[in-house]
């Protein structure tokens, strides 16, 4: 690690942007998300790194300490004047932790720093109810007394949450949640692919297909965002799953043809779009595709 931290050291005094970003993250995301390298989180925060560095419009330097579960880095970034709040809706730092067992200490930290604690998620869910369904009991001690009372819940103590959240009533309502947060978020991932924020876009989808995994309409549309993010691979798994799904839709070989391109599998795309033509002879933008690919083999 030290012959890490010198080579770090040596080219921040160099001048290097200590905010650079690659199609990942930036350094401080990646320091923070790699362990919880808080030493490394330390050099860059003292050379100016942005705590509230945005990246992809979703994750922040303190979304990614809670992934690798370092409080001493969510501490670092706090104290540097992260936003405990900061992240796109739905995806807040305190409810990121509060859905992982074991982050008590995090989630302390994000109370203290004055993250909202009735901030809910697209299934009307505060952070307390999160943290209850997954059996989360030592997060639910800490944000009960900074939680505001909900009124379904009889009986609004710790034991009471606990239960209420994990009984057939609850769950039955979820249940009829579901669908709702799966329109939600699927026109989301919409909306942020219009926008071209593919990220964003992918992450909206894997919420939808977190609900009905066997979509094939959210598999079609994650994998162009795949594409435009330069994830050949990811991109033809969903046009693969999206083809087994509906072997009937000329859409479902579009997306593999799309898919395969930029892995340079021209033969394997000129078969793709044939196999749609086979089933929409008329569809222009599978003709086009076809030709151009064809051309370039």
């Amino acid at each position: 690690m030290k012959g890490h931290k010198d080579v770090m050291l040596l080219l921040l005094s160099q001048g290097v942007n200590v905010d650079i970003t690659n199609d990942f993250c930036s350094p401080l995301q990646y320091a923070a998300a790699t362990a919880g390298n808080h030493d490394a989180v330390n050099i860059l925060l003292d050379h100016g790194a942005n705590p509230n560095l945005v990246f992809h419009h979703m994750f922040t330097p303190l979304h990614a300490s809670i992934c690798s579960r370092s409080w001493q880095c969510v501490e670092l970034l706090l104290k540097a004047g992260v936003d405990p709040n900061g992240g796109p809706d739905g995806l807040k730092a305190i409810q990121l932790a509060a859905a992982k067992v074991g982050l008590v200490q995090i989630i302390k930290l994000l109370v203290e720093a004055g993250a909202d604690p009735n901030v809910t998620d697209f299934r009307g869910l505060k952070p307390i109810e999160i943290a209850a369904i997954i059996g989360n009991r030592q997060g639910v001690e800490i944000l009960f007394p900074v939680t505001s009372l909900i009124p379904s819940y009889v009986d609004w103590s710790i034991s009471g949450i606990m239960k209420y959240a994990n009984s057939k009533k609850f769950n039955k309502k979820m249940t009829r949640k579901a669908t709702e947060y799966f329109l939600e978020a699927k026109s989301r991932g919409t909306s942020a692919f219009q926008r071209k924020e593919y990220w964003l876009a992918v992450h909206w989808y894997r919420e939808a297909l977190g609900i009905k995994p066997c979509d094939a309409a959210v598999l079609s549309n994650r994998s162009l965002c795949y594409v435009y993010v330069n994830k050949g691979d990811l991109a033809l798994a969903d046009a693969t799953q999206c083809l087994l799904e509906r072997p009937d839709w000329p859409k479902a070989f579009y997306r593999a043809g799309v898919a395969l391109k930029p892995l340079n599998k021209l033969d394997d795309a000129a078969v793709a779009f044939s196999g749609g033509l086979i089933l929409d002879p008329e569809n222009k933008e599978l003709q086009d595709a076809f030709r151009e690919v064809s051309l370039n083999r």
